[in-house]
């Protein structure tokens, strides 16, 4: 069989790259050595916890909702759960009321560090912050037209 595309790796760039190519048109070939594709996107869990077994999260930072509209995928997104635990207290991070449990937390375990725990969270608060504007951005223009771009550069 003839190919248009061979791409060598079934991680998030592989198949997003096979994604757009297929839905021109193009054959493609993916190839994957792993057992399961997605690369670094996994997880895994033990003792009632869920872990990132490569990135931390796929956020919808304005690039990742256009793409899959343009692919006709409607998949809704999983807030992505974040819980911290010293000893037997766990904090299950929502919003920024529960950072203010995980300050209390904090105080509580290390009270010397008062001064350095109110700057480490004034941090957080200013990422979080930066998080909620950069997530509210549906930037479809990241988005391209692959029959233009590509053409027929795989002949």
């Amino acid at each position: 069989m003839i190919y248009d595309a061979i791409i060598c790796g079934g991680g998030i760039a592989g198949l997003t790259s096979a994604s757009f190519l297929s839905k021109q048109g193009f054959n493609i070939l993916l190839c994957e050595k792993e057992a399961k594709l997605g690369g670094l996107v996994n997880s895994f869990e033990h003792n009632d916890f869920t872990f990132d077994g490569g990135i931390r999260a796929m956020e919808d930072s304005g690039i990742v909702s256009p793409m899959l509209r343009q692919l006709g995928i409607d998949i809704d997104f999983v807030k992505n759960k974040v819980s911290i635990g010293f000893e037997d207290k766990i904090i299950h991070l929502e919003s920024k009321t529960t950072l203010e449990e995980y300050q209390n937390l904090l105080t509580k375990i290390f009270p010397q560090n008062k001064p350095e725990i109110l700057k480490i969270i004034e941090e957080i608060k200013k990422v979080m912050s930066y998080m909620d504007v950069l997530y509210g951005i549906d930037n479809g223009s990241a988005t391209l037209n692959w029959t233009e771009k590509i053409g027929s550069c795989y002949y």
